[in-house]
């Protein structure tokens, strides 16, 4: 078990230190640097914050390095015959693949998060805003709520692509997912405000963006059943690709 997770750390380790990861890291300071000067210079901090994370570009393009970010893992991790030799099974490889790659994408997530704060707190030095409107709460556990967001979807877009490339050729789904980035401009958000479960928004891209919901409780309920949906597909993925008769790196 520890030489499994040593050899997995250390995969991890090479696609980090690789130059397209480090290419992704400088895209990220340049994208994050960009969406604070569009989309949030002068306005009130938390207006600020909020409007960057809710812009469709801005989530496009984080979306875009994530997932040449997982083109680069996908392609590390079955470069490495060293690890795939040991691994027994196909449920074995797509978990150490999903855990490598989700690792990745949270740093990578996580880095544009810390660089956009840091660019906020350069550029926007108006008063903070202390409510949100709509649900007449503290602005900043709101910002919490919509980070966290931000991050879980983020992963679960990463573990479906994952999957999708072991079920479908890998170009298809390269080329699926730069459609749906270019189109999620184009996409009409959900008008009006949410008090049921049964019009609560289908497409993913919802809820990265500003959807009004009855109260703050029910958009986290809504979130979490989206969330639970979105994982139950993630097993059926999984059960189908696990009853493929193609071999572990076909």
């Amino acid at each position: 078990m520890k030489s499994k997770i040593k050899y997995t750390y250390q995969i991890y380790k090479k696609t980090v230190n690789t130059t397209n990861f480090i290419l992704l890291f400088c895209l990220s300071i340049v994208g994050s640097f960009f969406g604070v000067f569009g989309c949030a210079l002068g306005d009130i901090y938390l207006e600020g914050f909020f409007s960057i994370f809710w812009n469709e570009n801005y989530v496009s393009f984080v979306l875009l390095l994530l997932l040449l970010n997982m083109i680069n893992v996908y392609t590390i991790f079955n470069e490495n015959d060293y690890f795939i030799i040991r691994i027994k099974n196909k449920k074995e490889y797509i978990n150490q693949l999903l855990w490598v790659t989700c690792l990745s994408s949270f740093v990578l997530v996580l880095t544009n998060i810390m660089l956009v704060i840091i660019f906020l707190n350069l550029f926007n030095s108006n008063a903070p805003l202390y409510e949100v409107k709509n649900y007449h709460m503290n602005a900043w556990i709101y910002a919490v709520f919509v980070l966290i967001k931000f991050i879980i979807l983020t992963q679960l877009i990463t573990v479906i692509n994952v999957l999708l490339i072991k079920l479908i050729d890998k170009k298809i789904v390269i080329i699926v997912n730069i459609i749906l980035l270019f189109l999620i401009r184009l996409i009409p958000s959900s008008n009006g405000v949410i008090s049921s479960v049964v019009n609560m928004p289908l497409s993913i891209f919802d809820y990265f963006g500003q959807v009004k919901y009855i109260s703050f409780i029910f958009e986290i309920l809504c979130f979490v059943l989206y969330c639970v949906i979105i994982l139950c597909v993630v097993q059926v993925l999984k059960k189908v690709y696990f009853n493929m008769k193609k071999g572990v790196l076909e």
